[in-house]
């Protein structure tokens, strides 16, 4: 247990200051007001979200196109029973679809963007939380028909199992200093009542406490966790910094999804984990989506392709991280295309972190007249860079690990005095 923790639990809680739970339907004015109070640390079930219905029927028509049962899948659904193999080895196949492609956050974005959230926002692909009886993974396992990674993830930055291998420990998301609003969605995919939700602790949102391990003693200290229900089609969205754990364990089956947001962030939030896209790329339409997913999963794509998805990325709304991304695919086979894409960064991004990227992988591969070019807007746009709001609701000892606009100023004059 983290200095100080003792402490905090001898004191009687404060009532977290301006943190509520607040009821609102997933409708313009609603979604405006939700995104108003998760900054402002409320805590906010949104009804009826219709994205929340559609992450299901993709999942459900994944899953029978794989060779799931549609009656087994209901009656999973509804609480009624345990899947067979052939449909659980359909639901894993689905949930790793949906994750490959972004599917989940492209039905989320509209919904997400009604939030107004202050941008530069990011969204990850989604966390599934599939929680079934031990002795039914203990089937799946040694089945033979499910890969060795949806028990135990590959490693330690990577996607995460798909049978969720234990309780997560009491934690805040964002556990060290940083600048960025990093919000959560939690949805279920079928009714769950007040014993079957993710437990929230607003009354330790301000409090100096730390992650700990959700151990009968540390939830004890805590008290009674916030006390809700979602029915299929609800979520609750809050502060990434609120205190929270899983469900509580039992016998009941569970499939849920995890989805963070990162709000007001200038950076590419590798710092934290490197699976978010810009919200742009889910723009209706879905071609940008489209070419970034075929230039994520592509294991060599040609030049020629590289330049067809670098014209569809053209066609759509400008986000710095796909023409990023098509720079270090083309780098070795087509340095002219991604002196392009970067160009495309440098003349478009008002931001100094990725502007310095672009300006970097410049000089690094002999661009030299380009990267001075991007590295002195860097430096211009890191020096003037705004102070921007904290979002951390308590201190922290750990160190920073996102980037600081100083830090990334300096680093470029230093590149700039290397290059003349």
């Amino acid at each position: 247990m983290q200095a100080g923790i003792a402490g905090a639990f001898r004191r009687i809680f404060r009532p977290a200051t301006g943190s509520q739970l607040v009821e609102l339907e997933c409708e313009p004015h609603g979604l405006i007001e939700a995104g108003r109070r998760a900054m402002e640390g409320d805590i906010v079930i949104l009804r009826n979200v219709e994205a929340v219905r559609a992450v299901r029927a993709a999942l459900d028509r994944r899953a029978v196109a794989a060779g799931a049962d549609p009656a087994a899948l209901a009656e999973f659904h509804a609480g009624g029973g345990t899947p067979d193999l052939p449909t659980l080895r359909g639901l894993a196949a689905a949930i790793k679809g949906l994750r490959t492609e972004r599917e989940i956050s492209a039905l989320l974005a509209p919904m997400i963007r009604g939030l107004a959230l202050p941008p530069p926002i990011r969204l990850e692909g989604g966390i599934p939380r599939l929680v079934l009886p031990a002795e039914t993974v203990a089937s799946a396992r040694a089945s033979g028909l499910f890969e060795a990674a949806d028990f135990v993830k590959a490693r330690a930055d990577g996607p995460t199992e798909i049978f969720m291998p234990r309780p997560a420990n009491i934690h805040r998301d964002y556990n060290r200093p940083h600048s960025l609003l990093q919000c959560n969605l939690w949805f279920p995919l079928h009714d769950a009542d007040a014993a079957t939700v993710l437990r929230l602790y607003p009354q330790a949102y301000r409090e100096a406490i730390h992650d700990m391990d959700a151990t009968a003693a540390n939830l004890a200290r805590l008290g009674p966790p916030l006390r809700y229900a979602l029915g299929f089609g609800d979520l609750v969205l809050f502060h990434g910094e609120h205190l929270h754990t899983s469900p509580e364990p039992g016998p009941t089956r569970r499939l849920s999804y995890d989805f963070r947001i990162a709000a007001d962030c200038e950076d590419d939030t590798a710092h934290y984990r490197d699976c978010f896209l810009d919200l742009r790329n889910f723009e209706a339409g879905g071609g940008a989506l489209a070419a970034l997913n075929e230039l994520e999963q592509a294991e060599r794509p040609g030049a020629e392709r590289i330049a067809a998805l670098l014209d569809a990325f053209d066609a759509a709304p400008f986000a710095e991280d796909r023409n990023l991304m098509a720079a270090r695919r083309a780098i070795d086979i087509a340095p002219d295309l991604a002196h392009r894409a970067l160009r495309r960064i440098v003349e478009r991004s008002p931001h100094w972190f990725w502007v310095a990227e672009a300006g970097e992988m410049l000089a690094t591969h002999g661009f030299r007249k380009a990267a001075i070019a991007a590295l002195e807007k860097a430096r211009r746009l890191a020096r003037n860079a705004p102070r921007r709001r904290g979002y951390a609701p308590i201190s922290y000892a750990n160190p920073r690990t996102q980037p600081d606009p100083l830090a990334v100023a300096r680093r470029c004059e230093a590149q700039l005095a290397a290059l003349r």
